[in-house]
């Protein structure tokens, strides 16, 4: 049965063409296409090092991915060209009426052969037109058999045209995998980071800190370099956690880096504003007033909505040393 099956074989099967199988089976080109993928997040780690010190928000990331993606897909092409190999499959030739016609025939060699043969140039120009010549090579990669192809319709240029753009989207939908891919590792580093709640800071303390990590700032230019919110003790240009890597480090789209962890649904909004004016009073009523919400919103932001008080139980320890703090400067303590 085999050879028979062999004889029957014509056309583009008497071709062993490497990449054959990656065009013919879309499993093995989705499995090919994900090694490749993850190839290139594992350089870009590597170039990257540590995501969260080297990419500020989430928009760095996204950026310098997609360019890198891009650097890479732009070889691509050369990668595929170096990896393909098409050859006769001399087990095959065998079964030709004359093995003398085998060899290598290009498009060109077709059509000096047809004006040799006075054929009619409309009929030339119609037979290498871009779109037939697109048709032929879809059908052909597609039923290597000239029994397959010559018994069934040929898609039009228009239905074959779509099945590329299908698969371009395929590609495009892969290449979000892979931003959403070290999008998450970038999260996931920033959450373990931001796990600690803020707690206040004097101007000294964080003037100490900063020199600490070699950032030009004294008491006479303190408040020309951070925005400070004395009521709060807060910084409010700098990342305000000692375990990033970004603590006390100035960046003009400080907002974008914070605003992650306000993603949350649990986000406990105005939290230090809430243990302020409240700190003289307990844990449990702080919890139950920044639970519901009421004091965020402000400045044109859209008001979130409340949260379950339980939500907040893990932090209710760090809470009660906001509060002992805060007491400190009313005197109260």
């Amino acid at each position: 049965m085999e050879e028979e099956s062999d004889a029957e074989e014509q056309g583009f099967q008497f071709f062993e063409c490497s990449f054959l199988e990656f065009i013919r089976y879309p499993e093995k080109k989705k499995a090919w296409l994900e090694k490749f993928y993850k190839n290139v997040v594992e350089d870009f780690k590597k170039s990257s090092r540590n995501l969260l010190e080297t990419y500020f928000t989430l928009d760095d990331l996204r950026a310098a991915i997609k360019k890198h993606v891009s650097s890479d897909l732009n070889t691509l092409a050369n990668s595929l060209t170096e990896q393909i190999t098409i050859a006769l499959c001399w087990n095959k030739m065998g079964h030709l009426k004359n093995l003398a016609s085998c060899g290598n025939v290009r498009l060109s060699d077709f059509k000096a052969w047809a004006m040799e043969m006075q054929v009619e140039e409309s009929t030339i120009a119609a037979a290498y037109d871009e779109r037939q010549l697109f048709v032929h090579v879809c059908e052909g990669l597609k039923y290597p058999s000239s029994r397959e192809r010559l018994g069934r319709e040929p898609k039009t240029y228009e239905e074959l045209f779509q099945v590329c753009q299908e698969e371009s989207y395929s590609g495009n939908c892969q290449l979000s995998q892979i931003e959403k891919y070290a999008e998450d590792e970038w999260r996931a580093l920033y959450t373990e980071a931001h796990k600690p709640l803020v707690m206040p800071i004097s101007p000294h303390q964080v003037i100490e800190a900063a020199q600490a990590r070699s950032i030009q700032v004294t008491e006479e230019s303190f408040l020309q370099v951070y925005r400070y919110d004395k009521k709060l003790k807060l910084v409010r240009n700098a990342c305000r956690i000692p375990d990033c890597p970004h603590y006390l480090i100035l960046h003009r789209n400080f907002n974008q880096h914070i605003s992650v962890e306000r993603e949350r649904s649990n986000f406990p909004h105005a939290l230090h504003l809430m243990s302020h004016d409240l700190s003289d009073q307990s844990v449990e009523a702080v919890v139950q007033e920044v639970a519901t919400c009421s004091q965020a919103g402000r400045q044109k932001r859209r008001k979130p909505s409340p949260i379950e008080p339980s939500s907040l139980d893990p932090l209710c320890d760090e809470i009660q040393v906001l509060l002992q703090e805060y007491k400190k400067d009313s005197g109260e303590v």
